[in-house]
């Protein structure tokens, strides 16, 4: 006889490495037929894998949402353009609310040396955290180097 018979009583067959039964429950250990155990892959499961996307998405949101910071509101006069000799317009913000707002303007060259200031005549009333556009029209022309302005605003009220 030189077949082996498995446990179940049908011929086995060697895999390479040992005898297995015919049923593919059991193998030859040399002196004993032993249970078989196939270890198994590991397997991705696919709620787990839902669930830590689900929990990275959540987490992310909430680290942006507390380190995130919002812009900075900017305060006073900014975007400051001179349009031509005689025309110059910026945008104005405050934090409080003022029902009387007069502004100076300084007027400088490349280097930074005043060249220019003058006193707007108009009175504006200036509601708190709203952005306005001014345009002005000057009286008087500028000169050819002023560069840039500033604009100095004063509540009167």
């Amino acid at each position: 006889m030189d077949e082996i018979l498995g446990p179940d009583g049908q011929p086995a067959h060697f895999n390479g490495a040992a005898w297995i039964s015919s049923d593919g429950r059991f193998w030859w250990n040399g002196a004993i037929w032993q249970r078989y155990v196939v270890r198994r892959r590991f397997r991705i499961n696919g709620f787990v894998v839902v669930m830590l996307l689900l929990c990275a998405g959540v987490a992310s949101y909430l680290i942006y949402q507390y380190t995130h910071q919002p812009p900075a509101v900017a305060q006073g006069v900014f975007n400051t353009n001179i349009v031509s000799s005689t025309e110059i317009q910026y945008d104005y913000q405050r934090a409080t609310s003022c029902s009387d707002v007069t502004f100076e303007y300084l007027f400088f060259d490349t280097k930074g040396v005043k060249v220019q200031d003058f006193l707007g005549d108009g009175h504006h009333d200036v509601q708190a955290m709203q952005v306005y556009h001014v345009h002005v029209n000057l009286t008087t022309a500028l000169p050819s180097s002023a560069a840039r302005f500033t604009a100095v605003a004063t509540c009167h009220a």
